[in-house]
């Protein structure tokens, strides 16, 4: 039983071994994490992921993704982007199938950057989802660089907290803890 992972472009250290170090924790080595790394932050910031992963990053708990439309084109199950746009479906009433992959974009741009845009072929995304908050937005002031266009319209979380909700939903959902005991 698994849901899979690809981070995309992600930039932080912090983000990145972290949610690895979540993942792992959520569901040992049931699920998969694929990484999109075009700015070579695993190799840049290895001692800080690392550090960030408890040691998981050296353990190869992960798999690099070189080309991530034909990994996309082959993937044998549905695509879903964790989004905040307008036509994202709440987490809430989403329901998730065995081997889904999701796709977490970058902390500051998400999926709203051109150059995400242009390497991530929307025609190979399956379901956008959206974990649902009450907050209101907040708004950034106009010299702030996050661009993605929706961030001032709806609230929206570190991605690494985002993925890890995700993560343990989809598995919940799933029945992963079904027979959980301390």
């Amino acid at each position: 039983m698994s849901i899979n992972h690809l981070l995309v472009d992600l930039g932080g250290p912090q983000n990145i071994g972290g949610l690895m170090r979540d993942l792992y924790e959520l569901s040992g080595t049931d699920s998969k994490l694929f990484i999109y790394d075009p700015r070579d932050k695993l190799n840049t910031l290895y001692n800080d992921i690392l550090s960030a992963s408890i040691g998981l990053l050296s353990e190869g708990r992960h798999e690099i993704v070189e080309d991530i439309n034909s990994f996309l084109e082959t993937y044998e199950s549905r695509v879903i982007i964790a989004d905040v746009s307008k036509d994202a479906i709440s987490l809430s009433e989403f329901h998730f199938e065995e081997n889904d992959l999701i796709l977490y974009g970058n902390e500051n741009r998400g999926f709203y950057n051109e150059e995400l845009l242009q390497v991530v072929d929307t025609k190979n995304v399956d379901h956008s989802i959206i974990v649902p908050m009450q907050a209101s937005p907040r708004v950034l002031p106009p010299t702030n660089k996050i661009v993605a266009p929706n961030y001032n319209i709806y609230p929206n979380l570190n991605v690494r907290t985002a993925a890890t909700i995700i993560a343990y939903t989809a598995l919940k959902q799933l029945g992963y803890f079904k027979n959980f005991k301390l």
